[in-house]
């Protein structure tokens, strides 16, 4: 009988937010606060570097089975943090408040289709 194994790849968003300020510090303060708020977050530049491997495959030892079902070959749960909803929310010119579901699933559809090969 086969083992499972699992492989994880990484991929990093970098994401530019301009503004206009006195000093470094500053700049950074309204970044931060632009990416934690929940509306106005624009002059953004997005950049995403390819899915590399993270380590090597191992095996997977959990007691429970994965539950694994394949749509499109693949399935997997994304739980966004504030600051990737933000993201979202102003890629959509929508309030985070406003996301749906099927916005999450289209962000990350749209993710895998740019990613350069």
């Amino acid at each position: 009988m086969s083992k499972r194994f699992i492989t994880y790849f990484q991929s990093v968003l970098t994401i530019g937010i301009m503004n206009r300020a006195e000093n470094e510090e500053e700049a950074s303060s309204l970044a931060g606060e632009a990416l934690r708020g929940e509306e106005n977050l624009n002059y953004c530049y997005f950049d995403q570097t390819n899915f590399e491997q993270a380590g090597k495959s191992e095996e997977w030892t959990s007691p429970n089975p994965i539950p694994i079902e394949e749509v499109e070959g693949l399935r997997f749960t994304f739980e966004p943090t504030p600051e990737i909803k933000n993201v979202i929310a102003a890629r959509l010119h929508k309030n985070v408040s406003d996301l749906t579901n099927e916005d999450y699933a289209n962000f990350v559809r749209d993710t895998f289709r740019q990613s350069p090969q």
